[in-house]
């Protein structure tokens, strides 16, 4: 569903934080299980770092 109905419905805040640590956590399971395997093909996949900052960054011009 997207936020933008949620909001509508009333909704006033919106709490990911453990769905997002689940998604990590699988993530970083699979990773594991793929390196003992010994394929690190994954890793092709993977986000730099910068688009963590930028985001981050995002974040907390928003909030401020």
């Amino acid at each position: 569903m997207p936020f933008a109905d949620l909001f509508a419905a009333g909704v006033k805040r919106i709490s990911l934080g453990a769905a997002l640590y689940r998604h990590a956590m699988t993530a970083t399971v699979a990773g594991a299980r793929a390196l003992r395997g010994g394929d690190a093909s994954f890793l092709a996949g993977a986000e730099p770092s910068s688009s963590f900052a930028v985001l981050i960054d995002g974040a907390a011009k928003q909030t401020a």
